[in-house]
C-alpha cells in the first residue's frame, strides 16, 4: 500500500494511463490480449566471480583500520573538549569572583630583599560535576554524598537544584592535584577537573596590606599586585625584589600589636624607612587580614577605614598633630638662623582671623627655642609660621612632598594625596604649623622626616629594592632644607626624647630622636571629639648620622598604666617606638652604641 503522503500528481497521471490501456485490452478479447504480450526472454545466469582470499583479507584489515582510526578521532575530540570545556562551563557554574579560570595568567613571583618568597603561582584545579551524565536522581544523590565525604566544606544543598536540572556545577576551587586525583578515583560519571593558576602568599597576614591579592584571572586587585600589574604580568618576567625585610616587618608588627593591646587602640600603623634612599623596610597596618580568606569589601556608603582591607599606613589620611612642628621649626631656622638663640615669653592664647590658638597646657615660664619645641607649644609654632610667611611655608611643604601622593607602588595609594585647606589664610598657616587642618598618611610623614634628618634632601619612598649602582642624581637635586638646618634639627629631635614629650621613646644605645603628635579626631558632622585622639610618634635613629625613620600611629589609644586615662602620644605611641627599635636595629645592621649626654658626633663631611 502507498501512503497518501507518498502520492504525487505525476504518479496519479501514470496510474490513469495504465488503467486505460488495461481496459482497452479487455475489450479486444483474450486472443488479442495474449497476442499483445511478448514472451519474456529467459535471463542468462550471472557469471561466477572468484575472490582472491588474500585480497579479501586486505579489505577486512582496511575496514578494521578505518574503524580504529574513527574511534581514535572520537577519543581525541573528547579529550580536546575536556581540555577546553571550562570556557563554556564557567558561565553555568556558581561564581565567587567571576571570570574564566583557564584565562588565568602566570605572574612573576615577589621576593623580600633577602630572597624569601612572598608571592608565587601554583598549579591547582577546579572540580566540576556534569549532572547531565547522571540520569537518575539516586545517582545524583550518591554523587553529592561522595563528594561531601571528600570535601567536608562542600555544601550539597547549594548545588542540588542545579544537578536535578542536569546542569554543570562547580564543586570546589581551588583543589590540590592530590584532591583532584581523589575525586577522579571516586569513579563518578561526569566528575572532571580543569587546571588553573593560583596565587599563594607564604607570609600570610604579615604582608597582606603590602602584597594585596589577585582575582580568578590572576590579575592584581590591591596592593603591589595591583600597583605593579604591568611588571608582574609580563610573560617570563623575573621575580620582583622588594625593599622590605620580612624579619623587620614581623618585628614591627609584633611591637605594634603589643602597643594596640596595651592601649586598646582600634587601629594602628607603622613605617620603617631608610632615611637616605627611601627604601621601605617595613610597613604595617592593623587590623590586617588573611589574603587567602579575605573579608568582603565594605559597602560604598560604609566607612572604608573600618575595614581590615584598609591600609592605614599608606592609604589613610589623618591629622598628625604636633609632628608637623618639626617642619615649622626647620622653616624658622632656614629663614632666620639666629632664631635658635631666641627666648620666648610664656606663650598666651593667640587670636588669628578670629580663631584662638591655645596650648594643651599652660606655660608659666619663658621658653627657649629648643624647649618650646621639646614641650610642644602650639602658640609658638603658630607665631613662627606667621613670621616665616605663607609662601615660604607652602614652598617647604611642596619640597617635602606633602602636596602629592607619595608615589609608593601600591594601587590604593595612588590617590592618597594630603588634604589641605582650600583657602590658605593666615589662620590656616597658623593651624598647619602644628598639624591642624591638614591630613596626610603616616608614609608621607616618614618620607618628609627623612629629608629633615638626612642632610636636607627629599627621598621618594619605595617598596622596590634599589640598585646601589643606579643613578639617583636627579632625586638628590630636590633639596628641602640646608645641611646646616638638618643638623640643628637632629639636635632638637634628640632633645625631645631626652628632655621633652618623647622620653618614653628613648631606647638606650640607639640615640633615638623624634616628635610627638596628638590630634583630636574630627567628627563626621564637623568639630572634634574631646575624648578621641590620633596619637603619632615620628622617630629617627641614630641621631648622630640618622639611617632610619620610624613612624608609629595609634587610633583612639588610652593608656591606663598610671590608673588615669592618658591619650597623648608620649604615653601611647612613644613606648611602641622604644619597644620596636631594639628589635629591628640588629636586623637593619645598626649597632648599639654607648652614648653620653654630650653633643652628638657627626662625620666631618656633614658638618660643613
Amino acid at each position: 500500500m502507498i501512503s497518501n503522503a507518498a502520492v504525487t500528481p505525476k504518479m496519479i497521471g501514470k496510474s490513469r494511463s495504465r488503467a486505460s490501456k488495461a481496459s482497452s485490452a479487455a475489450k479486444a478479447g483474450p486472443a488479442k490480449g495474449r497476442a499483445a504480450r511478448k514472451p519474456a526472454s529467459k535471463a542468462a545466469p550471472p557469471p561466477v566471480r572468484l575472490v582472491d582470499p588474500a585480497k579479501r583479507a586486505r579489505r577486512r584489515m582496511a575496514l578494521v583500520a578505518l574503524v580504529f582510526l574513527a574511534s581514535m578521532a572520537a577519543v581525541a575530540t573528547r579529550f580536546a573538549d575536556l581540555a577546553t570545556r571550562d570556557q563554556g562551563l564557567t558561565a553555568a557554574a556558581p561564581q565567587s569572583g567571576g571570570g574564566n579560570s583557564q584565562a588565568a595568567r602566570a605572574r612573576a613571583s615577589i621576593l623580600d630583599r633577602n630572597g624569601l618568597t612572598l608571592a608565587a603561582d601554583i598549579r591547582t584545579y577546579e572540580l566540576y560535576l556534569d549532572a547531565a551524565q547522571l540520569h537518575f536522581a539516586d545517582e545524583r544523590e550518591e554523587a553529592l554524598h561522595a563528594l561531601s565525604g571528600l570535601f567536608p566544606d562542600f555544601n550539597p544543598e547549594a548545588v542540588r537544584e542545579r544537578t536535578h536540572r542536569g546542569k554543570t556545577v562547580l564543586i570546589k576551587r581551588p583543589i590540590s592535584p592530590a584532591a583532584a586525583q581523589a575525586a577522579h578515583n571516586l569513579g563518578i560519571p561526569g566528575v572532571y577537573y580543569v587546571p588553573r593558576v593560583d596565587r599563594v602568599y607564604p607570609a600570610g597576614r604579615d604582608m597582606a596590606h603590602l602584597l594585596g591579592w589577585t582575582n580568578l584571572q590572576n590579575t592584581g586587585m590591591a596592593g603591589l599586585e595591583l600597583g605593579m600589574e604591568g611588571r608582574l604580568s609580563v610573560e617570563g618576567a623575573a621575580a620582583l625584589e622588594l625593599s622590605v625585610d620580612l624579619r623587620v616587618q614581623r618585628a614591627a608588627l609584633e611591637s605594634l600589636n603589643a602597643g594596640m593591646a596595651r592601649t586598646g587602640a582600634s587601629a594602628g600603623a607603622a613605617v620603617v624607612l631608610n632615611a637616605r634612599n627611601g627604601e621601605i623596610r617595613a610597613m604595617a597596618s592593623l587590623p590586617d587580614y588573611n589574603p587567602i580568606d579575605r573579608p568582603a569589601p565594605p559597602a560604598a556608603n560604609a566607612p572604608q577605614e573600618a575595614s581590615p582591607l584598609f591600609n592605614h599606613a599608606a592609604q589613610g589620611r589623618y591629622e598628625l598633630g604636633s609632628t608637623f612642628k618639626m617642619f615649622t621649626w626647620a622653616l624658622a631656622l632656614e629663614q632666620t638662623p639666629s632664631v635658635k638663640d631666641k627666648v620666648f615669653d610664656p606663650p598666651k592664647p593667640l587670636e588669628v582671623d578670629k580663631h584662638v590658638i591655645r596650648d594643651s597646657h599652660p606655660f608659666y615660664q619663658k621658653l627657649s627655642f629648643q624647649d618650646a619645641f621639646a614641650k610642644s607649644s602650639n602658640v609658638i609654632a603658630a607665631q613662627l609660621a606667621l613670621d616665616a610667611g605663607r609662601p615660604a611655608q607652602k614652598k617647604l611643604f611642596n619640597a617635602l612632598g606633602l602636596h602629592e601622593p607619595t608615589g609608593v607602588e601600591l594601587g590604593e595609594a595612588r590617590r592618597a594625596a594630603p588634604v589641605w585647606n582650600e583657602y590658605w589664610s593666615d589662620s590656616a598657616t597658623a593651624a598647619t604649623a602644628f598639624g591642624h587642618g591638614v591630613a596626610a598618611t603616616p608614609l608621607h610623614l616618614a618620607a618628609a622626616m627623612a629629608a629633615i634628618v638626612n642632610g636636607g634632601v627629599r627621598v621618594r619612598p619605595t617598596l622596590l629594592k634599589r640598585d646601589p649602582q643606579a643613578d639617583d642624581s636627579e632625586e638628590l637635586q630636590i633639596r628641602a632644607i640646608s645641611p646646616r638646618t638638618s643638623h640643628q634639627m637632629r639636635d632638637l629631635l634628640r632633645y625631645v626624647v631626652t628632655n621633652g614629650t618623647g622620653k618614653a621613646a628613648d631606647a638606650p644605645g640607639f640615640q633615638v630622636g623624634g616628635k610627638t603628635g596628638t590630634a583630636n579626631k574630627p567628627k563626621p558632622g564637623g568639630g572634634y571629639y574631646d575624648d578621641k585622639v590620633l596619637a603619632t610618634f615620628a622617630a629617627a635613629f641614630p641621631m648622630g648620622a640618622p639611617e632610619y625613620v620610624v613612624v608609629v600611629m595609634l587610633d583612639e589609644p588610652v593608656d591606663m598604666s598610671t590608673g588615669k586615662p592618658r591619650r597623648g602620644a608620649g604615653a601611647t605611641a612613644a613606648p611602641v617606638v622604644k619597644d620596636m627599635i631594639p628589635k629591628i636595629a640588629p636586623l637593619l645592621g645598626v649597632p648599639m652604641q654607648l652614648e653620653a649626654r654630650a653633643p652628638l658626633k657627626r662625620p666631618e663631611a656633614e658638618t660643613q
